[in-house]
């Protein structure tokens, strides 16, 4: 972005320069074709760059979808929208749930899709946003998270562990809080697998068997 406006900058002087050479050679009436011209082709380029950063993605209205929405302040105090909402093309065996972020009015732009099984998944416990992140459980028991910054997003696969051993989880069981999160999983014990409940940092993603009460 710096480099465009450094290049826009240059393509302005070079503009004026050359306009003031025309008007001394041709007249007024030649350097106001000129000028509008010009006028038109900055116009072009300008607005050809300001659409460059969202016109790599998909953009959807969403409009009659039903959303599961998350607000979020950054750290420039600009408040921010995030959506989950569902984007399964059926017939399908899986649910695909799609992360959007808007920049518009009814303007969203698709930043990732989640795989899982059943259907409404966009509103259940496979998916929790917590401060600038959004963590989920996706088809097969694999767990991820996404920094939410924008078009900037960035998606991350995540395991969990209990005594150094993985945990499959099944889903989310509580809000997040105090950056823990609530899991329920199965684990293998010997040539069986057990299902638990775990209690996770999200700092290391250690974790250890939570008994609820």
């Amino acid at each position: 972005m710096l480099n465009f406006i450094s290049q826009y900058f240059i393509f302005i002087l070079v503009y004026v320069i050359i306009i003031y050479n025309i008007r001394n050679v041709l007249g007024d009436v030649f350097m106001k074709k000129i000028l509008l011209l010009l006028v038109c082709v900055s116009t072009l380029l300008c607005g050809c760059d300001s659409k460059k950063e969202t016109d790599d993605f998909e953009h959807y209205d969403l409009i009659g979808k039903d959303l599961n929405q998350y607000f979020y302040i950054d750290s420039n105090g600009k408040k921010e929208e995030y959506v989950l909402a569902d984007v399964t093309k059926y017939p399908s065996e899986s649910a695909i749930t799609g992360l959007f972020y808007k920049v518009g009015p009814d303007d969203y732009i698709l930043l990732n899709t989640f795989e899982s099984a059943g259907t409404f998944v966009y509103k259940s416990d496979q998916y929790r946003f917590y401060k600038n992140k959004l963590y989920g459980v996706g088809k097969g028991h694999d767990s991820f998270e996404v920094e939410l910054n924008g078009r900037d997003s960035k998606f991350k696969e995540i395991t969990y562990t209990v005594d150094n051993q993985a945990i499959f989880p099944e889903h989310i069981e509580y809000n997040i809080e105090d950056d823990f999160i609530y899991f329920s999983g199965i684990i293998f014990d010997g040539e069986h697998n057990v299902r638990k409940s775990f209690k996770c940092s999200l700092i290391n993603y250690q974790c250890q068997i939570y008994q609820q009460e």
